[in-house]
């Protein structure tokens, strides 16, 4: 097989997860219609093969204050993020701390007056993967992983996945994936089909992007070490809260956001990147439930502005 070819799928294992979003949370998404559109790979064609050496990286971001629609009380977040990966497995821990104002003027079923709703949460995941070739054009990608995401206590926070794609690459540049997940979560359980459509992937020159959902978005490199780039995302959230939260005692609570954002990403050398973004979150919505997982009040947020810086390191 020539060199080009066995070069084709550079970082495919990266399909578990796309700006921020992972298997462990689908369990919280919802399918439209027949058919959901995903696409998962931040890079389906590229350079390199995989490596089984580990790779880094460390983001932090925050949220600008937003509260309530047509209520009072405000909250801003920031948060931080490790995470390590290599071909065959991923480990990741993020944190988000939560700022609030006005506490005293939000709605009953978030605050007793005085007691601030969250603070601090915490998540983490684990996964394992197994990728091969089936062809010149096909590769198949499948994996299991485990995540817990709470704030005090990890008791009925578990969640589990597992999925199985084929990544296979078309003409001109274009790639689609198509396969399955389920995931398991004490709120909910899902199954839910994969299928997206990707153009240049990874490509250090001129056009790329992807269609789908969670994430699509276009880009255009300037140069090999200049990329810039504009995209949509569906993010979420779904956590145990504390035994002793004001919100929901010993329940949960999801958030669902649809956030566009703007980045630009240097690359000085081959095996590290820094990227700065400013991201806007139109469609933002907050979610309880009990604890045995029956939904009880739904909250919508005003549109937040916020921004990231992330970088990464490849051994």
């Amino acid at each position: 097989m020539s060199g080009s070819k066995t070069t084709e799928f550079k970082d495919s294992f990266e399909v578990i997860r796309v700006n921020n979003i992972n298997f462990s949370s689908l369990n919280s998404l919802r399918p439209v219609g027949l058919l959901c559109l995903w696409l998962f790979a931040p890079s389906l064609v590229a350079a390199e093969k995989p490596s089984v050496k580990p790779k880094i990286e460390v983001e932090h971001r925050f949220l600008n204050m937003t509260h309530l629609e047509d209520e009072e009380g405000q909250f801003a977040f920031s948060a931080s993020k490790v995470n390590i990966s290599n071909v065959f497995a991923s480990f990741n821990y993020e944190q988000w701390d939560l700022n609030w104002r006005d506490v005293n003027k939000l709605p009953a079923t978030l605050s007793d007056g005085n007691k601030k709703p969250v603070e601090v949460m915490h998540s983490l995941s684990l996964g394992g993967r197994y990728m091969t070739r089936l062809n010149e054009q096909q590769l198949w990608l499948s994996g299991l992983g485990v995540s817990m995401t709470y704030e005090k206590q990890t008791d009925d926070s578990l969640s589990m996945n597992a999925y199985s794609m084929i990544i296979h690459k078309l003409q001109d540049g274009w790639s689609i994936v198509y396969g399955g997940t389920v995931s398991y979560h004490p709120v909910q359980t899902r199954v839910l089909p994969i299928a997206g459509f990707s153009y240049r992937l990874k490509q250090p020159l001129g056009w790329s992007g992807t269609l789908g959902f969670p994430r699509s978005y276009i880009g255009y490199g300037l140069s090999p070490q200049w990329q810039i780039s504009t995209g949509l995302v569906y993010n979420t959230v779904l956590a145990k809260l504390a035994k002793d939260s004001v919100i929901q005692a010993d329940g949960y609570g999801e958030i669902k956001a649809w956030q566009s954002d703007i980045a630009v990403t240097y690359q000085p050398q081959k095996n590290w990147s820094i990227q700065t973004s400013l991201r806007y979150s139109a469609v933002y919505e907050f979610t309880t439930y009990n604890s045995n997982g029956n939904r009880q009040d739904s909250f919508n947020m005003s549109p937040a502005w916020g921004a990231a810086v992330s970088a990464r390191y490849q051994f």
